[in-house]
């Protein structure tokens, strides 16, 4: 799919499978190759929300449910998601797009940065490191 979202912005990406529900709308599915986490990623996921607003936008459809389908336990994570949903997200999509163009882009630090590829040449990564006693050699 190819969406323009507004703003000179343009999202573009591949849908792993959409399944028609029983009472109507659809199910967008994305699978997973590893096994499922304890808490359901699915909800409130952009990822999946992108997919659903695609479903909409360029097909027609009526999406009314997302999924993770983890391939490795054989298991599924779903969201119920709404109109506002999806229209929530392309207000987030435009804001930062805009801060993008504006270099208002700040990057946000947290354990993650421990274990990102990247910590060497990142100031704001190896302050936060530094500042919470992480340990981790720079």
């Amino acid at each position: 799919f190819s969406l323009d979202i507004g703003a000179d912005l343009k999202i573009e990406g591949v849908v792993d499978r959409v399944e028609q529900l029983p009472a109507g709308g659809v199910e967008v599915i994305d699978y997973k190759s590893g096994s499922s986490p304890d808490r359901n990623l699915a909800r409130g996921n952009r990822q999946l929300l992108i997919y659903a607003m695609a479903c909409r936008e360029a097909w027609s459809l009526h999406p009314q449910r997302v999924s993770l389908y983890y391939l490795a336990c054989n298991t599924t994570q779903s969201w119920l998601i709404t109109r506002s949903d999806i229209e929530d997200l392309r207000e987030t999509i435009v804001a930062t797009g805009h801060q993008i163009r504006m270099a208002e882009f700040h990057p946000r630090t947290g354990t993650h940065c421990t274990s990102c590829d990247f910590i060497h040449a990142c100031n704001y990564g190896q302050a936060w490191v530094a500042s919470s006693g992480k340990g981790l050699e720079l």
